[in-house]
């Protein structure tokens, strides 16, 4: 059951990356992997190429450090 579930997210996200891609044509598409299984994932595939396990929550703290009004230079008033 493991085993299956593994190799199918595997081949799911070689799945999507390839259409992706191919949507894409010649243009250059760089594939980021996020969370918490990514590096789990990025081992088994070369559709991977870089990981990033902590990457949305980078973003969610530059978010939140532009819109924080106490900080200097923080930007205004946060966002509702």
């Amino acid at each position: 059951m493991r085993s299956g579930l593994y190799y199918g997210y595997v081949a799911m996200v070689e799945g999507i990356v390839a259409r992706i891609r191919g949507d894409l044509g010649d243009k250059p598409a760089v594939c980021v992997a996020t969370g918490g299984l990514a590096t789990t994932i990025a081992e088994e595939t070369s559709a991977i190429d870089h990981v990033s396990p902590d990457l949305t929550l980078h973003g969610l703290r530059l978010v939140w450090n532009r819109n924080d009004p106490a900080r200097e230079g923080g930007g205004g008033t946060p966002a509702s």
